[in-house]
C-alpha cells in the first residue's frame, strides 16, 4: 500500500511545522471550538508548556492502579529532613549551620529496573467522537504510561495519524498514486526524564488532531489536499489501524488502536483496562 509519511522526532517539531503550514488553514482560523477541545492558541499553549489541566482524571484512574502495584514495588528508607521534628540529627548539616537538621527515616518508593517498550498510539478520530470521549481515553492512556513508568519501564512513545483519501475516482476507485497518508511523532524517548503533563497532550487532547495535526495536512500540496479533501470538507478517512509499524526503529509493544467507543480496546472501565495491559506486557500478575 503506497504510504506518505510526515514524521517528526518531538512535538516540538509537529507544533512548528503546524504553526509554519497551517498558518492559514481552517485549523487555525476557526474560534474557539469545543469539537477541537479548544482555541488554537490554546492547543499551541499545551503543545509547548504541557497539559495540567487533565491531571485529576490521570490520578483518579493511577490511583487504584498504584494500589493493585503496592506489592510490586520496590521501597528503601529515605531521610526527610525537618526544622524541628525528627528521631535523629544530621552533624554534617548541624555543624554547617544548616537548619533543617533533624530527619526521620522514610520509607521511599523507588523504581525497579524494567524493560524498554515503544508505544504506539493511534490518534485519529472520526468526526463524530465527543470530546469527552477522547479526553477519557487520553487519562486512560497517561495513566498507563505512568504506571509503566512507576515500574521501572523505559519508554518511546510515538503517536500516528493516518487518513485514507476522502475523494474516489469512478467506479468507486481510489485514485492513482499515494492511498494513505501518516503522521507520526516521537512524543517520548526511551532514557530521558519522563513527564507526563508534557507527553499527555499528544496522546490524549482533541486538538492534537483537530488543530495540531490538521494544519500539517492544510499546509500539503493542491494534489494531496485535493485526494485527500485536506481542509476542504474534511481530513480524510481516519485508518482504523496504524501504519508505520516499519517505520519504527523498534517493532511497537503496545499499539493502540483508533479512538472512539466503537473502535479499539474498550475503556470503559479504565482502572481494569490499565491492569489488564500491564499484564499482557508481562509487568504485572494478578494475585489470586
Amino acid at each position: 500500500m503506497p504510504v506518505i509519511v510526515r514524521q517528526y522526532d518531538s512535538v516540538a517539531d509537529t507544533l512548528a511545522a503546524s504553526q509554519r503550514l497551517g498558518r492559514d488553514g481552517e485549523s487555525s482560523r476557526r474560534d474557539d471550538d469545543g469539537w477541537a477541545g479548544g482555541s488554537w492558541d490554546n492547543a499551541v499553549r499545551m503543545a509547548s508548556e504541557g497539559w495540567s489541566d487533565a491531571r485529576p482524571q490521570v490520578d483518579a484512574v493511577l490511583e487504584p492502579v498504584r494500589h493493585q502495584l503496592a506489592e510490586l514495588l520496590s521501597y528503601q528508607l529515605q531521610p526527610v529532613f525537618d526544622l524541628v521534628g525528627g528521631g535523629g540529627i544530621d552533624m554534617d548539616r548541624y555543624l554547617l549551620g544548616e537548619i533543617e537538621c533533624m530527619y526521620e527515616d522514610m520509607p521511599q518508593e523507588i523504581m525497579k529496573e524494567g524493560k524498554v517498550f515503544t508505544l504506539l498510539i493511534n490518534g485519529v478520530y472520526d468526526s463524530g467522537v465527543r470530546p469527552e470521549t477522547i479526553l477519557a481515553r487520553g487519562a486512560a492512556i497517561a495513566a498507563l504510561v505512568e504506571a509503566m513508568s512507576m515500574m521501572g519501564c523505559e519508554l518511546s512513545i510515538y503517536v500516528e495519524c493516518s487518513v485514507s483519501p476522502l475523494s474516489y475516482g469512478r467506479r468507486g476507485k481510489l485514485p492513482e498514486g499515494p492511498n494513505t497518508w501518516s503522521l507520526l511523532t516521537k512524543v517520548h524517548a526511551a532514557g530521558d526524564l519522563l513527564d507526563i503533563n508534557n507527553v499527555m497532550f499528544a496522546m490524549g487532547h482533541p486538538s492534537w488532531l483537530r488543530r495540531i495535526c490538521f494544519g500539517i495536512m492544510e499546509g500539503e500540496k493542491a494534489q494531496i489536499r485535493s485526494t485527500y479533501g485536506f481542509g476542504t470538507g474534511g481530513y480524510g478517512r481516519p485508518s482504523s489501524t496504524t501504519l508505520c509499524n516499519d517505520v519504527l526503529p523498534m517493532k511497537p509493544s503496545f499499539v493502540m488502536q483508533m479512538g472512539g467507543s466503537q473502535y479499539g480496546q474498550d475503556i470503559s472501565d479504565p482502572v481494569g483496562w490499565v491492569l489488564s495491559q500491564l499484564e499482557l506486557q508481562g509487568i504485572y500478575t494478578p494475585s489470586e
